[in-house]
């Protein structure tokens, strides 16, 4: 087992900035959780989790299930309460990406590769990015 490290990942801004992900661990239904914490407040941090299942050995062609999930809340400020204290942001809404990779436990190594790195480079695809980006849909 590898031991997890940070991931640092850049966005998207005109000068991107990067956000180190420190690992947390096993967090929820997730095996494992990495957290960015440069948000102002513990509840809009930014955060990835992995799961992955492996079937039970009793299935000759059974499937090793991996799911990769960045969460990057968006908080919004409340006006001061009438006590006229300043109450911490909250989350308006939670975007989310989910990738999900099924692969056979029979796959190769090259097998694995091949699909991952494609996703990779789909997710990077004209029609892809305008299709998340700028919600136009390809017909």
């Amino acid at each position: 087992m590898a031991i997890a490290t940070n991931i640092a990942l850049f966005d998207a801004q005109a000068t991107p900035v990067s956000h180190t992900f420190v690992p947390l661990g096993p967090q929820g239904n997730f095996d494992m959780v990495w957290e960015d914490q440069s948000q102002t407040s513990p509840n809009g941090y930014w955060r990835i989790g992995v799961s992955q299942k492996r079937s039970n050995g009793k299935v000759a062609s059974g499937a090793i299930k991996t799911v990769i999930t960045l969460l990057e809340p968006v908080l919004e400020a409340i006006a001061p309460a009438a006590s006229g204290l300043t109450q911490p942001p909250t989350v308006a809404y939670v975007p989310t990406c989910r990738t999900e990779y099924l692969v056979s436990e029979r796959s190769s190594l090259e097998v694995r590769k091949h699909l991952r790195k494609m996703n990779a480079n789909l997710q990077a695809e004209a029609q892809i990015t305008a299709w998340v980006e700028s919600l136009i849909p390809a017909y």
